[in-house]
């Protein structure tokens, strides 16, 4: 039976609340590694990801990726767990935001 994969919204970590839809889409820098994941900035907040060591062995700081996953609560915030993690090599963050808030203001 084939699996259907529903779309992921990309969020900016710091809309990220209760009413969060379940499977969202984050675009950033990873800040640092952890035993299960990354820490991930994309200027609006960090956030974990628990990603499979598979995933996340070949990443290293400053390495900006694009992370689609489910959002959980924990005590204190949100985490996510990475269902998909791409490495986004010779992209400009910067621009890259420049134009997608200029798309999301039009």
């Amino acid at each position: 039976m084939k699996q259907i994969q529903l779309p992921a919204a990309e969020t900016s970590i710091s809309d990220i609340n209760d009413g969060t839809i379940n499977k969202i889409r984050v675009i950033g820098s990873i800040v640092s590694k952890e035993d299960y994941g990354f820490i991930l900035d994309d200027t609006t907040g960090a956030l974990k990801i628990i990603a499979d060591k598979s995933a996340s062995n070949s990443l290293t700081e400053k390495t900006p990726v694009q992370v689609i996953g489910r959002v959980l609560k924990t005590e204190e915030s949100f985490e996510l767990r990475a269902d998909f993690v791409n490495k986004l090599e010779g992209i400009n963050l910067k621009l890259y935001r420049k134009v997608n808030n200029a798309i999301k203001n039009d």
